[in-house]
């Protein structure tokens, strides 16, 4: 069953009911104070040191600059089910 599919199950979505415009998706806007591309500059940085300690520092920091497009991404779905599952149960509501 695909992703999308589960997500209308859980929310109850009657797909039929659905209108999809371009352009409607969840921006992936989320800013942390230190933004992923500063991890990955800081990773390079550390491994150009040549030692165990900068190869521990590139490493830490390249999965930090993961982490935080791993978030983002979280976030924006997380965003779009609440957006959608909070509409239809508002239109829901509304029915009766």
């Amino acid at each position: 069953m695909s992703g999308l599919l589960n997500l209308f199950l859980t929310c109850k979505i009657n797909a039929g009911n659905i209108i999809v415009e371009r352009g409607s998706g969840e921006l992936l806007n989320h800013e942390f104070e230190i933004k992923p591309k500063d991890f990955l500059n800081y990773s390079k940085k550390d491994f150009k040191a040549k030692n165990e300690r900068g190869n521990i520092n590139a490493l830490t920091n390249a999965k930090r600059a993961i982490d935080c497009q791993t978030d983002k991404i979280l976030r924006a779905c997380l965003n779009l089910f609440l957006k959608i599952c909070y509409s239809y149960k508002a239109v829901h509501f509304y029915k009766y």
